[in-house]
């Protein structure tokens, strides 16, 4: 595929007429041809597109450009071209955009070099959909900053306030944390709020089993 079928495809994942069978519509179909795509030749090419889409009346290609991105690096993971959609959670700034690029990053496997400060800022922004897509996002590494990050919101003592920062934070410990996790993670095993009591137990049992597996 090169860059003007790209940008073909990047225009019909924008498109918002649905046909009378949603499932045959050019959005739809767009879209399951971009997930389809495995080709890490595109990265550069991406990349160059979303750089010169750099207007608001532009973001949504270079949302659907990331979309694409994450896609490729599930396949085929190039530590530079994530450590690039990273970076470019400090340029975004339209909340949708940033929730859907943060829920690509969540199905991902980050590899150690990347580094992650930006993610983790996303973690305590003040726009909850963007909060809550990154911290669901801590999962993709396996990374102490990742742990500490969701420990902050387990450690939140307002269940009320933060019901889905501690449920989401509780699900990332159980992906990713280890045997120290498990005391802050009790604090929440009596709690009146059935998910998240429920989410604390399922971390719990989740940690205890892959220590179990290591040992």
């Amino acid at each position: 595929m090169n860059k003007i079928k790209l940008m073909i495809l990047l225009e019909q994942m924008e498109q918002n007429s649905v046909s009378a069978n949603s499932s045959k519509s050019t959005l739809l179909r767009a879209h399951r041809k971009a997930e389809k795509l495995n080709a890490p030749a595109l990265l550069p090419i991406l990349r160059e597109i979303i750089e010169n889409s750099n207007t608001k009346e532009k973001q949504e290609i270079r949302k659907n450009a990331y979309f694409i991105i994450a896609s490729l690096l599930k396949k085929t993971m190039i530590s530079v071209y994530c450590q690039y959609l990273v970076d470019r959670l400090g340029i975004e700034n339209d909340k949708y955009v940033l929730s859907s690029m943060l829920d690509g990053i969540a199905q991902l496997h980050i590899p150690n070099d990347v580094d992650l400060s930006l993610l983790i800022e996303c973690t305590r922004s003040d726009q909850w959909l963007v909060r809550h897509s990154a911290i669901n996002a801590l999962s993709a590494s396996n990374s102490e900053c990742s742990r500490e990050a969701a420990r902050y919101w387990v450690a939140q003592s307002d269940e009320k306030t933060y019901k889905y920062e501690i449920i989401y934070a509780n699900a990332v410990l159980g992906s990713i944390g280890d045997s120290k996790d498990i005391n802050i993670l009790e604090r929440h095993i009596d709690s009146d709020i059935v998910d998240v009591k429920e989410s604390a137990l399922y971390a719990i049992k989740s940690i205890v089993a892959r220590n179990n597996e290591n040992s």
